[in-house]
């Protein structure tokens, strides 16, 4: 029977490879959010949010524009504003405690909390209306088929 002793090296180590591994996540992630390597945000592309009120609840109406001449806008109905999908220069709504209202769908049957994510635009909302309605020269050719 060896009994272990240990070293206060040992917590050093440890300490050390714990240190290692956090640089080399932070550097995995830094490569993903490199200038380089983001897509140019298109030239033209607006959104924003306003309000309206319906028999005192209120919809946060979330707008992003199409390219083209007809000066399409898409419009999402949502129950809150929105998450992350608005640039700093973007004009976003801030509800007060009063335009927040208990989820009409709460007490049906089935009802499930995740499901009521779905009534708030996210940024991969933004992005995905973006790559796909906003072409851009240096997209790629698989990209550039499905647009």
């Amino acid at each position: 029977h060896s009994s272990q002793t240990r070293r206060p090296d040992d917590d050093h180590d440890h300490d050390d490879r714990a240190t290692d591994l956090m640089q080399s996540k932070m550097q995995q992630s830094k490569i993903i959010i490199e200038e380089h390597q983001r897509r140019v945000q298109s030239d033209g592309l607006k959104c924003s949010e306003s309000t309206e009120k319906e028999d005192a609840l209120t919809s946060v109406i979330f707008h992003c524009n199409l390219p083209g001449p007809l000066n399409t806008e898409l419009e999402f109905n949502c129950r809150e504003p929105s998450c992350g999908a608005l640039e700093a220069k973007e004009k976003a709504v801030e509800l007060t405690d009063e335009d927040y209202t208990v989820d009409p769908n709460f007490f049906d049957d089935g009802y499930a909390l995740a499901g009521a994510t779905g009534f708030k635009v996210w940024t991969g909302s933004r992005l995905m209306i973006e790559t796909l309605a906003w072409p851009q020269n240096d997209d790629c050719e698989g990209l550039k088929e499905i647009q």
